[in-house]
């Protein structure tokens, strides 16, 4: 189990770098993530049949999947934005510091506490996620990021980490509350709805 767990997060690391290479590369961004989206939603479908069919969803579980829906939602907004006027190697770093954030979160309304070995996975993991666009080893290239703070396409990098990171506290509980795949065939469904009315506002 821990082997396929491990294998599903290298899998999902590497699928989340290709879709967001791709988005940058994409004329029509909003339209690019709505596509993401939804094909998500899709694909679940048959995997919500077989698995979660017939399942009674209470309504806490649509509470948590609204909210982290409303979040997540906001961050692939802020996403398209970041990439239409920053560079690749700046934005995605730093829209993926989520895991700086969730640690916060979870300890503040969640009521949980990070091991020592966990709060050093997750320095790792931020630590890899802020090397991977590094096209040269020198300090300029280590304080660049940093340095981009003060341009707009940064700070939305900035808000689409802190926007991911309270979706997935929202998920943490809200997954608890129903099957999992209704839990997450739900989330998606509300994501298209809501990401639909926000391209067409």
């Amino acid at each position: 189990m821990e082997l396929l767990a491990l294998s599903l997060a290298a899998f999902s690391g590497v699928g989340h770098a290709v879709w967001n290479f791709l988005t940058k590369r994409s004329v029509g961004k909003e339209g690019f993530l709505w596509w993401i989206i939804f094909l998500r939603m899709v694909f679940l479908l048959p995997l919500f049949a077989i698995w979660a069919g017939g399942v009674s969803i209470p309504l806490v579980s649509l509470f948590y999947a609204a909210g982290s829906a409303v979040f997540f939602g906001a961050c692939m907004a802020l996403m398209g934005k970041a990439y239409e006027g920053g560079d690749l190697s700046l934005v995605y770093p730093l829209s993926r510091s989520s895991p700086v954030y969730i640690p916060i979160w979870a300890a503040l309304f969640l009521g949980e506490r990070l091991s020592p070995l966990g709060l050093a996975g997750i320095a790792v993991t931020c630590l890899g996620v802020y090397t991977v666009g590094f096209e040269e080893i020198s300090l300029k290239a280590l304080i660049s990021p940093i340095r981009s703070l003060n341009t707009r396409p940064s700070q939305l990098a900035l808000l689409t980490a802190i926007s991911a990171s309270i979706g997935a506290c929202s998920d943490q509980v809200g997954v608890g509350t129903v099957q999992p795949f209704a839990y997450v065939f739900l989330f998606f469904v509300m994501m298209v709805v809501l990401y639909s009315a926000y391209i067409l506002a």
